[in-house]
């Protein structure tokens, strides 16, 4: 038994010293990196590269670094130069204008499973500029007021700033339709409205932390302007409407609320709307917000203050017929503040002036003399037939038919329209017009 104890002793010492043997535990760590300075020649930079103090598994090297232009990843190609030494070349140029920044998580180990004890970090620049661009002054002034809806828009800083980062950050709330300009020296940049801003609206133009000049400094912090369209905010209200013929009869307004309808009687059928503003409207909201019913083309002008407005039929309205004219509460007045209330007016053309002919009285005689007439005056019915039991005169036989109309003051009858209006058939005879006298006057025909 002791030699057999002899015998054991040696081997399990060997065993023992095998299974003992002991493995670097130092943690890993970056001993060179390129560029190693804070401001770099970007054009002459190619590459970046680190050195680690052990040989790395290369696989977990890569998926832990990354290089940053801009606080945004590049995408790049590495290329390893021997067991500790990686080279990343990115798929684009180095800006001279841009921050960088290489970082390596704790995710990295070298072949013996130790990883960094801290995260690596190096930034660098093309630039050693490192002062932040400041904002000098905003077009319109913050809590402002301006008069128009077309304002000048205008940003100045304190030195050139990168165009891209400007025309991206700067916003405008409720958005605006335009375009930038810039000056020479890319300081100054102005939004240039292509289409008119809203009245009556506050507008907010935000410039973010992120704008930065052509050394890539950026703002850092946000500010914030705002400013308000429209210096005037009274409603705008129809003092009068009223027309032409007769002269400036007023219309009086139809109130929906009081049960009963107002209709102005005794417009002319060539009468003219002036309708008066208590202050100078928008042409176009007057232009889309007024309806006449029943619908008649009209014409449309203005005073130089663009305070009233002049409606003008291009025809006649006819005879004695009801319309209706509604001024919408959506009519603005240039600062875009709608009327205090709709209006409504009605009117019926049913004026003395323009009464049509009425005919009172039509009758047939054939003699004008102070004879005894062949046939007794007639007085005739629509589409009356007179008939004659035999010939009462030799042809040809000259008869008349006296005809009386009511007219308007002042009118007369167009004999020309009397006997072209006049329809006339006989049986057994031939009737041919001649003539046509109204009052002393007589008109022969042709």
């Amino acid at each position: 038994m002791k030699k057999i104890g002899s015998v054991l002793l040696p081997f399990f010492a060997a065993a023992l010293a095998v299974s003992c043997e002991l493995y670097p535990m130092e943690p890993l760590r970056v001993t060179a990196w390129t560029p190693d300075t804070a401001v770099v020649d970007t054009a002459a930079l190619e590459a970046v590269s680190l050195t680690f103090s052990a040989d790395v598994q290369e696989r977990l090297i890569e998926s832990s670094f990354t290089l940053e232009e801009d606080d945004l990843p590049l995408d790049g190609t590495f290329v390893w130069l021997d067991d500790r030494t990686m080279r990343f070349q990115p798929h684009t140029p180095f800006s001279a204008h841009a921050r960088y920044r290489i970082t390596l998580a704790t995710s990295a180990e070298d072949r013996d499973g130790n990883s960094l004890k801290e995260p690596f970090v190096h930034e660098f620049r093309g630039c050693a500029d490192t002062e932040r661009p400041a904002l000098l002054s905003v077009t319109p002034a913050d809590d402002s007021i301006t008069d128009t809806v077309t304002p000048d828009l205008e940003f100045v800083f304190s030195e050139p700033m990168d165009r891209g980062s400007v025309l991206d950050g700067i916003t405008i709330s409720p958005p605006a339709a335009g375009y930038y300009t810039e000056s020479a020296n890319h300081a100054a940049f102005r939004f240039i409205l292509t289409e008119n801003l809203r009245w009556q609206t506050r507008y907010t133009m935000t410039i973010p932390g992120t704008v930065r000049d052509n050394n890539g400094n950026d703002k850092g912090s946000a500010e914030t302007f705002s400013f308000f369209t429209g210096s005037d905010s009274r409603n705008p209200e129809i003092e009068t409407v009223s027309v032409t013929r007769p002269d400036r009869t007023i219309l009086v307004p139809d109130d929906p609320d009081d049960n009963t309808e107002t209709v102005t009687a005794g417009i002319e059928k060539d009468a003219a709307i002036l309708i008066r503003f208590s202050e100078p409207v928008a042409r176009e909201s007057a232009g889309k917000n007024l309806t006449i019913t029943p619908a008649v083309p009209y014409d449309t002008s203005w005073d130089d203050d663009d305070a009233v407005l002049t409606l003008t039929p291009r025809e006649h309205f006819p005879y004695d017929c009801l319309y209706t004219l509604v001024l919408a509460e959506s009519i603005t007045d240039r600062q875009g503040n709608p009327l205090a209330a709709s209006v409504t007016c009605k009117f019926r053309t049913d004026g003395a002036a323009s009464r049509p002919p009425e005919i009172a009285r039509a009758a047939f005689t054939n003699t004008f003399s102070a004879g005894t007439p062949v046939l007794p005056l007639t007085v005739l019915e629509p589409l009356s037939i007179i008939t004659f039991s035999s010939a009462v005169c030799e042809a040809p036989c000259y008869g008349f038919f006296d005809i009386h109309a009511v007219l308007a003051p002042g009118a007369s009858l167009v004999p020309a329209s009397i006997y072209s209006s006049l329809s006339l058939s006989a049986d057994n005879a031939t009737v041919t017009p001649v003539a046509c006298q109204t009052g002393e006057s007589i008109t022969f025909m042709a």
